[in-house]
């Protein structure tokens, strides 16, 4: 038996007789083909004979295919994505050419070199569903507490699942290794603190983790920091003390002086907006922001662009589609944008994401889970774009969060009415090129998320509830060897 091994752990087990030797050229058959597919995680048929079936439909992006049509046109794409020299496509066979002759027994090596360029892969990729790749990652594996996660944070080292609820308020952080994909850590932050528990969200500056308190079992205001240097040193700034009704925060942002806490619900729609400085995490700063403005209350998440900080909508006592901007020199002059002048529908966001430009409020749920994405110009605050994700797929819906990688912004799937797992990605130099990535072709289970993270090359969904409170974590393939997908 022959093997193949990636850089990615990846390993293809080829049968002596899944390909043959002619004229000193290795070629690899149909079943071959089929292996190299299921490293993709979307598997075509294979018939009697062994060989590919390329019949019926596979989703390709946005699009349904067919797939006999599509082989034909791969082809011409792998062709032209791939030097000559490498390989070619001919008879429906992948052939090595002429100038990669090798006897048999450095079979193994040569597939091995082709994979660990990625050609073939990515080749494979774009035939069979699209170039994205699916991981998973079991938390409960590591500890049965390691579900119903609410947001994550990366340092670029570690991703930092934030303890939300997992049958009750929860206090465990899991901090998993990006290197492997498989090594977790657990801190309790209740052994410091029993009210340490129940976070939504949260931030890092590069030396700590800060999380964002919202309810243990009633709303609370304790923020906890994280030294990440030990991953055991935890220190508590209680904002309520400075104002009983600072608690029940939804999101923070940070910058190199403060931590923002975005008011959400502190046993009814909160306004009440504060901020704590970094270098001694203690001074705190606080706005009722509904004495300006009364729909400036109930927000899902904040965004930091420049020196504004904007308050994403999502229930003032009913569902808003108020977005509210602060300006960071002068918090006590804010200012807002309603969003339904625009759009009636737009409203009841979770989340939202900047380029610099503008300002995209996630579509979650405006009295039904709704997938209109709201873009604002930030140089005017007034000009409102939209998309409507549910005319490229009906099912694009009741999103948690998301994150911007080069020009492309990326949905985390939650609950559309059920929870799904289909990630949208959005073009953004024209705003209306949507692809569909249906992660639960890898996993059934890979529904459900709560937000999610990037390291840049993959996506990292955070899981909350799949219909159960679930701890698989979701790593999504969107770069490889710095060719973006």
């Amino acid at each position: 038996m022959l093997m193949a091994q990636t850089k990615y752990s990846d390993r293809i087990e080829i049968d002596s007789g899944a390909y043959d030797v002619a004229n000193g050229i290795p070629q690899l058959d149909a079943s071959a083909l089929l292996k190299l597919a299921q490293i993709i995680g979307n598997v075509p048929s294979i018939d009697s004979n062994g060989k590919l079936v390329l019949t019926g439909t596979s989703q390709i992006g946005t699009k349904t295919t067919d797939l006999a049509a599509l082989w034909d046109k791969t082809t011409k794409l792998v062709k032209a994505d791939i030097d000559s020299a490498e390989f070619n496509v001919a008879d429906k066979l992948l052939q090595l050419n002429a100038s990669a002759k090798c006897p048999q027994a450095q079979m193994p090596d040569v597939l091995t070199g082709l994979l660990q360029e990625q050609r073939l892969h990515d080749s494979m990729a774009t035939i069979f569903g699209g170039k994205y790749n699916v991981s998973v990652l079991d938390l409960t594996s590591t500890d049965a507490d390691l579900k119903g996660f609410y947001g994550g944070v990366t340092d670029g080292r570690y991703i930092y699942a934030i303890p939300g609820d997992n049958g009750s308020p929860s206090g465990k952080i899991a901090r998993i290794d990006i290197n492997d994909f498989s090594s977790v850590t657990v801190l309790d932050l209740t052994t410091t603190d029993p009210d340490l528990k129940g976070f939504a969200g949260g931030a890092t500056d590069g030396e700590y983790l800060y999380l964002v308190p919202n309810n243990n079992g009633v709303p609370f205001g304790k923020c906890a920091r994280v030294l990440l240097s030990d991953f055991s040193t935890v220190s508590v700034c209680d904002v309520a003390l400075t104002h009983p009704s600072l608690k029940g925060f939804s999101g923070g942002a940070i910058d190199t002086n403060y931590i923002y806490l975005i008011p959400f619900n502190n046993g009814g729609p909160s306004g009440m907006f504060c901020r704590i400085k970094l270098s001694d995490f203690a001074t705190v700063s606080v706005m009722d922001m509904p004495m300006y403005y009364a729909a400036l209350k109930g927000f899902r998440g904040g965004v930091l662009n420049g020196k504004y900080l904007y308050l994403i909508p999502n229930n003032t006592g009913s569902i808003s589609g108020t977005v509210g901007r602060l300006e960071l020199d002068d918090i006590i002059n804010p200012s807002i944008l309603d969003l339904t002048s625009t759009d009636p529908d737009l409203k009841g966001f979770i989340g939202g994401v900047s380029d610099g430009k503008y300002l995209y409020c996630i579509p979650d749920n405006n009295g039904v889970p709704f997938g209109k994405v709201a873009r604002v110009l930030l140089s005017d605050f007034t000009t409102v774009s939209v998309l409507d994700l549910t005319a490229t797929d009906a099912q694009l819906k009741g999103f948690f969060g998301g994150v911007i990688v080069d020009k492309y912004l990326y949905l985390f799937p939650n609950n559309n009415g059920s929870p799904f797992g289909k990630v949208a990605r959005i073009n953004l130099d024209d705003f209306s090129t949507v692809t569909v990535f249906n992660i639960i072709t890898k996993d059934a289970a890979l529904k459900g998320f709560r937000g999610g993270v990037t390291d840049g090359r993959y996506l990292y969904a955070i899981p909350n509830n799949n219909g159960a409170l679930s701890g698989k974590v979701a790593r999504i393939t969107i770069k490889n060897h710095g060719n973006k997908f």
